[in-house]
């Protein structure tokens, strides 16, 4: 144990003497925090243009749900999923789907929507003639089209998909109001004129909400897509003085010296990555401080962390303990500092680019998709994404930490065993 805590003592007194280190641990990601939350809507706004699924639970098997359907393909932004694994969607499959991340988003029809347009439209036409209406035995409560999100939709893709698909359902429903007021004036004044009518009267609201395992509605916001990302992007970008310090101890002999004293010189790694660790998870904290205290005082949305804590802390060990094997494994691959620093750093951005830390995944082409889903920081963001906007337990996120695990393991033991070839 000796051994291990003079490892760990080194590698803290290395980092407090390197404050150009310590910036690019700490200074960096908050700053990243502060500068993307605040453009992260002008940023998405590519995204828009980007063809995305909907589910489609249609229970009213009517005129509305015909024309949404001939809306959707004229449109080339959404494309609709009637049924999955050869079966009719129904609400409990669009709330499913939508909480676990399977797809992003849902719509609702309810049943008789099509026939309270068309209600209305003869009552209003009664209104006007001064002729009985329509009421008894006719369902004359409001339907609601639901909109169903999956809680990590950027909540600008959100609004755009809302404005998009209401304006839509208001023409749908006023051309059902227009028919059928039509066909009333022609039967009581044959050659009568087209009839014109406002949205106002068909009774149907437009709802969206975002879904969870329990039905309960979340609001998600930029803070809480942000903060997680860098929080990861800061624990991987270890790598930087992880790498460099191996490097030095390797040029100046001193990995050579620790070699040669009794005792097992595993300890000695496990003393440094244990040291690092604390240091990415000083990270989390000073990112989650950022979210709950500082970016509030911006006008941004506050940090929800849900009640998960376990879980919370869970994945953050996780994501630690791979940046810190990553940083490990760079330090004994390269042979000076600047391969250690530039690749590390570069190898870092690019994994971050396509694994969703700068643009949500689900908007990027299929081949950059999948790559992204190779990229550990991926796994940890989907991980936090679990837990922050899906309320995950460890029962939800243990796919992610799995993943985390195996990678850090891979690794470590990568690199144990390039140093014992080269010292053989």
């Amino acid at each position: 144990m000796r051994r291990f805590y003079e490892a760990w003592k080194k590698e803290i007194l290395l980092l407090l003497r390197d404050p150009a280190g310590l910036g690019i641990l700490f200074v960096l990601p908050g700053v990243m925090v502060f500068l993307i939350t605040l453009i992260q809507d002008s940023a998405l706004n590519a995204q828009r243009e980007t063809r995305q699924q909907i589910l489609v639970c249609d229970l009213d098997r009517d005129t509305l749900g015909q024309q949404l359907r001939r809306g959707f393909d004229a449109s080339g932004f959404l494309e609709p999923v009637y049924q999955v694994n050869n079966a009719e969607l129904n609400e409990a499959d669009v709330l499913r789907l939508t909480s676990d991340g399977t797809y992003k988003m849902g719509m609702i029809i309810p049943q008789g929507v099509s026939a309270r347009i068309r209600t209305n439209a003869g009552n209003v036409l009664a209104s006007v003639l001064g002729t009985e209406k329509t009421s008894a035995g006719a369902d004359t409560a409001r339907k609601e089209i639901r909109l169903v999100f999956d809680p990590a939709v950027p909540s600008s893709y959100k609004a755009s998909v809302e404005i998009a698909m209401e304006r839509n359902i208001n023409a749908i429903q006023t051309g059902l109001l227009v028919e059928a007021f039509s066909g009333k004036i022609a039967e009581l004044i044959p050659g009568a004129g087209k009839v014109q009518l406002s949205a106002d009267v068909t009774g149907v609201d437009f709802g969206t909400e975002y879904s969870t395992g329990e039905h309960t509605l979340i609001k998600p916001n930029s803070v809480q897509h942000n903060v997680p990302a860098w929080t990861i992007f800061a624990m991987f970008f270890i790598v930087i003085p992880l790498g460099t310090n191996i490097v030095r101890e390797k040029d100046n002999g001193i990995e050579r010296r620790l070699r040669v004293i009794p005792g097992s010189f595993d300890m000695s790694v496990f003393g440094k990555i244990s040291a690092y660790m604390l240091v990415c998870m000083l990270q989390f904290a000073l990112m989650l401080s950022t979210g709950l205290f500082w970016l509030p005082m911006l006008g941004l949305p506050e940090l929800v962390i849900g009640s998960n804590v376990a879980a919370l802390l869970a994945v953050a060990l996780a994501c630690a303990l791979a940046g810190t094997a990553y940083g490990l494994f760079i330090g004994t691959l390269a042979r000076t500092h600047e391969q250690a620093a530039s690749f590390g750093s570069i190898s870092v951005l690019i994994m971050a680019a396509i694994g969703g830390i700068w643009v949500p995944s689900f908007v990027m082409p299929p081949l950059v998709k999948t790559l992204g889903s190779l990229s550990p920081l991926n796994w940890g963001l989907n991980a936090f994404y679990d837990v922050f906007l899906r309320e995950g337990g460890l029962d939800m996120v243990w796919p992610h930490l799995l993943r985390l695990f195996l990678f850090s393991c891979i690794l470590l033991l990568a690199a144990r065993i390039i140093a014992a070839f080269k010292y053989r």
